[in-house]
This record gives C-alpha cells, sequence and structure tokens, in this order.
C-alpha cells in the first residue's frame, strides 16, 4: 500500500486530497481546503506555508501529484501515421511544435494515443503542453515543504478516473453499449470542463467559458454545440451517458437542470463520498480531480500524462546489438578475470621475486666473504707452491756430489729471494756451495746436471775458483758455485743416495763392488735404474753422492749459514 498526497493550487487556496492506493482500488482518507496567508510570497514561503497547513491537518509527509486545470495547459488533437513505440515521441514532438506558438525549449510535451487508427490509417494523438516554468513553480512548492513530487497530471484524465472509480463502486452505471461514448462534467463556482470518453480514454476535452457558467441555459447549449461536434466525428459511437460531478442532494445541483433539459441521460456522482472533509457543495466538482487523481496512480504506476517525466523516445534494441552487447559483457569480464589473476599472478612472482632478492643479497655477502677467504687461500697456496723444499733440495743435492776422492764439499747455503714481477717461472731460493775439488772435470760435470735437470729448476749456474791449497792431504782448488733454485712438487724428487755400511775403525774392509769402489754412494735415475758413480763423465739428470763431512757441512733453510 502506497499513500499520496494530490494537490490542486489556485490564486488563494489550497486543496489536499490524502489516501492510499492499494491494488487497483484507491481510498482516500482526508480532503481539505485551506487558504494561504499571503499570495504574493515567493515560492519557498508557500511551500513553508503548505508545510504547516498539511502539519495542522495531520497529514504525513508522501509523495505528490499535482492536478492542473484545462486552462493551466493547451490540449492539441492531432494525427500521426502508425510508427515504432521508439519513434513515436520524436514523431509527436515534431508535429506538435509545428502547431505551437511557444519556443520549443520553453514547454514541456506529454501525450496519449487513441487505441483504435482512424478511417484514414492514422493514430489519434492527444498532446498536452506545460510551461516549463509552471514545473519549476510546483518543484520549488514541493522542495520547500519537504515533499517529494512524483508527477503533474492534467484533469480531464483525472475525472476520466473518477468516474471510472465511481461506476466500479456502484454509484453510476456505465452505458449498456459498452462501445459507448460517455461525457463527464465537473465545474466550480467559476470554471467548467467537459470531457468525452471511448474505450476508456480520454478523446475529447473543452473548457467551459465563463459566460455559459452564469445561466442554465446558457451551459445546455455549450453541452450541446460539444457533444454534437464530437458525434459528428464519432458516429459509430456517440455519447450515450452524461456524469456530473457534485455534492449530492445539493440544493444547487445541475444534475437535475442537465437531465431535464438534454436528451441524453445524466447521473450525478459525489467524488467525496464516505471521504471526512468541511468542502462547500460548489467546490465538489475541482475534488473530483483530486480524488480521480489518486484513483489514477492506483490504476498505473505510470500516469497517463506526467509532465514530470513524459515520453522520451527510446533506441530501438536491435537483436544483433544486444549480442554484441552480451559479447562485450563477456570479453570486458574475461578482461577482468584475466586483469584480476594477472595481478595475484605478479604479486605471486612479486614476492618470489623479493625473496630471490634477499636470497642473492646473503649470497653476495657470503661471497664477498668468501672472496676474501679466497684471496688469503691464494695468498698461501701461491706462498707454498713457491716454497723451496730445503730438505728435499739438500737430499737430491747430496745425490749430485762428485766423487768424493775428488772433493769434497766444505759448506752449502740455502737462501730465499724475492721472486721477479710478472715472470712465468718464480725463482724463489739460492743456493751457494763451496767444493774443494783436486779436479775440474768433477765440478764441471756438478753444473752440467745441474744445467740439465729435467725439471730445469735451477737457473744461473756459475763457477767461481777461489784459492789454492791442501784438504785432506790433497792438493786443490777451492771453488764457490751459485745458482737459483725454483719449487717442484714434492712428487718430482727422484733421486735415490744408495750408500754402503761405513768402514768401522780397525775393522776388515768389506769387499768392493763389481766397479773396485767401496763406500760409495749411487744415484737412482727417475726411471729407476741405478748407475754407479765412477770418475768419467756423468749423464746430464744423473746425480753422485758427495761425501759426508760433518765438520763442515752445515746447512740453514732460512739463508743463514751455520
Amino acid at each position: 500500500m502506497s499513500r499520496f498526497i494530490i494537490l490542486d493550487i489556485d490564486q488563494q487556496h489550497v486543496h489536499v486530497v490524502s489516501g492510499q492506493a492499494k491494488g487497483k482500488m484507491a481510498s482516500a482518507n482526508i480532503a481539505i481546503t485551506a487558504t494561504f496567508s499571503s499570495t504574493d510570497d515567493t515560492t519557498y514561503q508557500l511551500g513553508k506555508q503548505l508545510r504547516e497547513i498539511l502539519k495542522t491537518h495531520r497529514i504525513a509527509a508522501a509523495p505528490v501529484i499535482v492536478v492542473v486545470g484545462r486552462d493551466k495547459v493547451v490540449v492539441k488533437d492531432l494525427k500521426i501515421p502508425p510508427a515504432e513505440a521508439h519513434d513515436e515521441p520524436n514523431l509527436v514532438k515534431f508535429q506538435a511544435t509545428r502547431e505551437l506558438n511557444e519556443a520549443p525549449d520553453s514547454v514541456i510535451l506529454d501525450y496519449t494515443t487513441q487505441t483504435r487508427l482512424d478511417a484514414d490509417g492514422q493514430r489519434k494523438v492527444l498532446v498536452s503542453v506545460l510551461r516549463k516554468d509552471s514545473l519549476k513553480y510546483w518543484k520549488a512548492i514541493c522542495a520547500a515543504a519537504g515533499l517529494e513530487l512524483a508527477g503533474i497530471t492534467l484533469r480531464p484524465y483525472a475525472l476520466q478516473a473518477a468516474a471510472s472509480h465511481a461506476i466500479a463502486t456502484g454509484e453510476i452505471t456505465a452505458p449498456e453499449n459498452k462501445f459507448a461514448s460517455h461525457a463527464v462534467i465537473a465545474r466550480g463556482e467559476s470554471w467548467g470542463e467537459l470531457i468525452i470518453c471511448r474505450d476508456g480514454e480520454v478523446v475529447f476535452t473543452r473548457l467551459l467559458p465563463a459566460l455559459a457558467l452564469q445561466s442554465e441555459n446558457g451551459l445546455l447549449g455549450e453541452i450541446r454545440r460539444n457533444v454534437a461536434v464530437y458525434n459528428a466525428s464519432a458516429r459509430q459511437q456517440p455519447v450515450e451517458a452524461i456524469y456530473v460531478a457534485e455534492a449530492s442532494g445539493s440544493i444547487a445541483s445541475w444534475g437535475g437542470r442537465l437531465a431535464s433539459g438534454l436528451d441524453i441521460p445524466v447521473q450525478v456522482f459525489n467524488p467525496l463520498a464516505n471521504v471526512p472533509n468541511d468542502i462547500v457543495p460548489q467546490e465538489y466538482g475541482r475534488f473530483a480531480g483530486l480524488v480521480g487523481g489518486l484513483a489514477l496512480r492506483a490504476a498505473s504506476s505510470k500516469l497517463p500524462i506526467n509532465f514530470v517525466t513524459p515520453r522520451k523516445a527510446t533506441v530501438k534494441k536491435d537483436p544483433s546489438q544486444i549480442k554484441l552487447k552480451y559479447l562485450a559483457f563477456a570479453i570486458i569480464g574475461f578482461v577482468f578475470l584475466a586483469l584480476v589473476g594477472g595481478a595475484i599472478y605478479a604479486s605471486t612472482l612479486k614476492s618470489e621475486v623479493e625473496r630471490l632478492q634477499k636470497k642473492v643479497a646473503g649470497l653476495d655477502e657470503d661471497l664477498k666473504k668468501l672472496e676474501l677467504d679466497k684471496k688469503k687461500l691464494d695468498i698461501l697456496k701461491d706462498w707454498s707452491s713457491s716454497r723451496v723444499c730445503w730438505l728435499d733440495e739438500l737430499y737430491d743435492m747430496t745425490a749430485r756430489l762428485p766423487d768424493p776422492k775428488q772433493g769434497y764439499l766444505d759448506t752449502i747455503t740455502f737462501a730465499t729471494r724475492a721472486p721477479e714481477k710478472n715472470a712465468k717461472v718464480r725463482y724463489t731460493g739460492t743456493v751457494d756451495m763451496k767444493i774443494y775439488s783436486t779436479s775440474e772435470k768433477g765440478l764441471t760435470t756438478l753444473s752440467s746436471s745441474l744445467r740439465g735437470d729435467v725439471n730445469a729448476r735451477y737457473r744461473n749456474v756459475i763457477i767461481q775458483s777461489a784459492s789454492r791449497g791442501v784438504a785432506r792431504g790433497n792438493r786443490g782448488v777451492m771453488q764457490t758455485l751459485k745458482m737459483d733454485v725454483k719449487a717442484i712438487p714434492q712428487d718430482k724428487f727422484s733421486a735415490v743416495i744408495n750408500a754402503s755400511v761405513p768402514e768401522k775403525p780397525g775393522a776388515t774392509p768389506p769387499k768392493t763392488d763389481t766397479q773396485g769402489t767401496r763406500g760409495r754412494f749411487s744415484s737412482r735415475t727417475p726411471g729407476g735404474e741405478s748407475r754407479p758413480a765412477g770418475s768419467g763423465t756423468v749423464p746430464a739428470g744423473t746425480t753422485q753422492p758427495a761425501e759426508k763431512k760433518d765438520d763442515n757441512a752445515n746447512v740453514a733453510p732460512s739463508g743463514e749459514q751455520r
């Protein structure tokens, strides 16, 4: 159930009907007429007065429907060719503006069409035109009163709804011929309107002039003339009943006078029957429009004429366009889902990238630490690989020494040295040997053996002669042998000293070997073949043992001689 307020305002008065529209039936609760304290006030002040009037009569706020009289609008009868529903409003507007004296932008058009086509195949249209100033006026009043303007409709349509409501309630009876037309008359002290309806539609509307309202004969003549004009254009559906909206049993009733003066049956209906009111009988005709407005809203949610929301052209829905629209929606939905999925996937990738970036940052930190360790290890490796193993060198040099009968090692000194920069071969040690030799041939053999070392670990082998003298009972020369030495892996030292058991003092000398020597060292070649040491020339890469001399041959790996 919806409640509405139906309004009509003239120069000094406001007329109000409040009621409910339930289903197809309307029920008015109250009808009032109030006088404005001042009609010279602005629309805002009029709205404030309207709010106080409603408050005084305990009428709660509700959507408002305004009913305007025929004198407030321009009504045009037009004919238009049959047209599609979406094109019809533009066609009607085009036809109506050609016959109007007002600028199209200053008025509002709405219309109703007749169900039946005319004899020439065209459709009759009843166009109603309201100035936009009137719409602004009503909107301003409703806004100031705190009300919602739901619609502005025309009184002729409200009168037709009021008569239909009276027929439905049994107050009056419909014409015997259901296809016949009927007229509805409503009048006030200074106004009057006549409408003719057919097939439930308003097809004819006229204002009753003030001069005709002043006498019974004038009113009868005006009614006869308008009915005759209509019947001439609708011979198959003439007017067969006239309904007059007025107070029942009123002394000033026009229904009886019209019934006695017309050949058409006349019936009277009371628009305010069973509605609490204090309305004077002369104004009941006006309230027929207000009660009819409530009945219009009960019959349909859309008023036949509504200047607040007039008919407008609509775009025809092409089936192919609808399919394209659905396709577009599907594509948009797919793209949206793809974007959402992509955003979620991108967020996941972003998290993974951030995790990997943190991991890379951690690995970079570990790499920096490892690089420092690597530098230290490289230094240690370089130091370790370039360090000469002096014990192995001493052993190897002992195996290289010549026949002890040809001389002996006086001193040997090992020392470290700094390698040359950017050198491919790093010589990091020096050897300084002092040898007392009775024959220069043995020392020459030793130097040749050093120069021809299979590992090329000796460089700058130099022999220097010193002084002559006697050592161990033999005359000879004290010579110095100097050289540079590089480090080699330990597994490259292959020389082996093979020595016999030394003689004991006072013991019998041991048997000599096949070479006729005793107490001799022999050297072992890298291939494992044993070669005896003799007085002849020693091939390069072979060694001769040196007679040990505990008193003079001392080794100092640090480079210092002991």
